[in-house]
């Protein structure tokens, strides 16, 4: 029924050499671009120099000579370049050896293209190894969703995992060829790790929201008795605003890991990362924030009492827990507060794109791309903070 609404078949290749080829062509490519940007704005910063030296020297000769500079070839711009000046770096870090940029840049993209060349028509031809997956392209949504949704086995995807609606620069291409034994124990490795991370991750989490206890946290370490010292205004911020923030730093931290975690694990889409990095991050959010972040506030008000009556810590626990709400309700602030001006202000946007931008696009490609690319939402991480705040 299907086979009339499917348009095209594409049989994924093996593409590692290619892609480690196109790796290397375009860092040579970026370095010489980049070499050959500084190399004019530093021919043209002399130029300038010397034009205005021979103005003040009423030279009108050299005046004139370097306004002709202008019309001529770029290899003129030699003369106010001094050999010293040309762009070189070391083809290993630290220890390597010094080359000139340009000239090394010119001779690995010579080297390079034909073989880059090369292989792109291999892959044409279909003389490239074929990979466990493909690519379908079906006349009509409803046609794909069809076969999207027909099962195979009992179990849904069991035998034939596949996906849908993703672009060419969504997709993850080094996790196509992973078979289905070795995705089941990536997963497994990954869901290990993640427990592992939260279980060991509720130490720090637990010790911050004991500094919202301050003075129960002092008597336990008396090394911290410097702290009662402090005006009252740094004190209140010590105990309330500090841990809130620590908290929100240490739970900045696990996108990273965890992203990272569910791209070993074997996703095919930057789409199916963000779905698995929500799962995992609302675990966090649960754990930590909710439940060692709580316990933890109360657990160092009553270490004390524990101590003198092991038998009385429920109790103790009990009343105390309701306690802790002022931590957790700064960090609802805190989170509502810091959200609407993220995106009021756009403060990370600001500092990228203005500050970072202005250092690190040193070629007109790099402004460029900056221009026209659109930064997207961490959609693993954003929801789970608020599915956090509603069940708590």
């Amino acid at each position: 029924m299907l086979g009339s609404s499917v348009r095209r078949v594409w049989l994924a290749t093996d593409t590692k050499e290619l892609e480690e080829l196109v790796s290397e062509r375009d860092k040579a490519h970026t370095k010489l671009e980049a070499a050959e940007t500084k190399l004019i704005k530093t021919a043209y910063g002399n130029k300038l120099k010397a034009d205005k030296k021979a103005a003040k020297k009423g030279d009108r000769s050299n005046s004139e000579e370097a306004a002709m500079a202008d019309t001529e070839s770029g290899s003129v711009s030699a003369r106010y370049l001094q050999p010293k000046q040309r762009p070189v770096h070391r083809l290993k870090p630290l220890i390597g050896k010094k080359v000139d940029t340009i000239d090394w840049s010119r001779g690995e993209l010579q080297r390079l293209i034909p073989k880059v060349a090369q292989l792109q028509a291999a892959q044409k031809k279909r003389d490239a190894k074929l990979l466990g997956s493909a690519f379908v392209e079906f006349a009509s949504v409803h046609d794909a969703q069809a076969a999207y949704q027909s099962l195979t086995h009992h179990h849904i995807l069991h035998m034939q995992p596949r996906f849908t609606g993703m672009t060419p620069t969504e997709i993850i291409w080094g996790n196509l060829n992973i078979k289905w034994w070795e995705r089941v124990i990536r997963q497994i490795v990954v869901i290990s790790f993640v427990v592992a991370l939260v279980v060991f991750w509720a130490i720090p989490v637990a010790f911050v929201g004991s500094i919202s206890k301050v003075d129960k946290l002092i008597e336990l370490i008396p090394a911290l008795s410097f702290i009662n010292n402090l005006p009252d205004v740094l004190l209140g911020l010590v105990t309330g605003l500090l841990p809130v923030i620590l908290l929100a730093v240490l739970m900045a931290l696990l996108p990273i890991i965890l992203r990272l975690a569910a791209k070993i694990s074997g996703c095919p889409t930057r789409s199916a990362v963000e779905s698995a990095v929500q799962n995992y991050y609302f675990a966090f959010q649960v754990i930590q924030v909710f439940l060692v972040a709580t316990l933890g506030a109360s657990a160092a008000s009553v270490v004390q009492s524990v101590k003198d009556d092991p038998a009385s810590a429920p109790t103790l626990l009990a009343n105390n827990i309701p306690t802790a709400s002022t931590f957790y309700l700064s960090y609802f602030i805190l989170q509502g507060l810091s959200v609407v001006a993220n995106v009021l202000l756009g403060v990370v946007g600001l500092i990228v794109f203005k500050l970072l931008g202005k250092f690190l696009d040193n070629t007109p490609r790099k402004m460029y791309t900056r221009w026209i690319s659109l930064s997207g939402l961490g959609w693993g991480t954003l929801f789970p903070i608020y599915t956090n705040l509603f069940v708590s």
